[in-house]
């Protein structure tokens, strides 16, 4: 009886583990992608990034509200 507790507690505590891990990974991996619209998000106000590519440079406007504008 008492392994079988054991087992039961520890399967509960590897789940919550893992639960706990994906949701870590998923908000890191949102941030990699697009750090302009958290950023923009939070502080409430516009945020204008500056991307450069191969030959080319973007200037983008993120809104709180999560609209992306390109300027030109």
């Amino acid at each position: 009886m008492d392994r079988k507790v054991f087992y039961i507690i520890a399967a509960f505590l590897f789940i919550m583990w893992i639960s706990i891990m994906v949701l870590f990974f998923l908000k890191a991996d949102e941030v990699t992608k697009d750090p302009c619209s958290v950023c923009a998000k939070r502080m409430g106000e516009n945020v204008t990034c500056t991307l450069a590519g191969q030959g080319f440079t973007l200037k983008r406007t993120y809104t709180p509200d999560l609209l992306i504008f390109d300027d030109a």
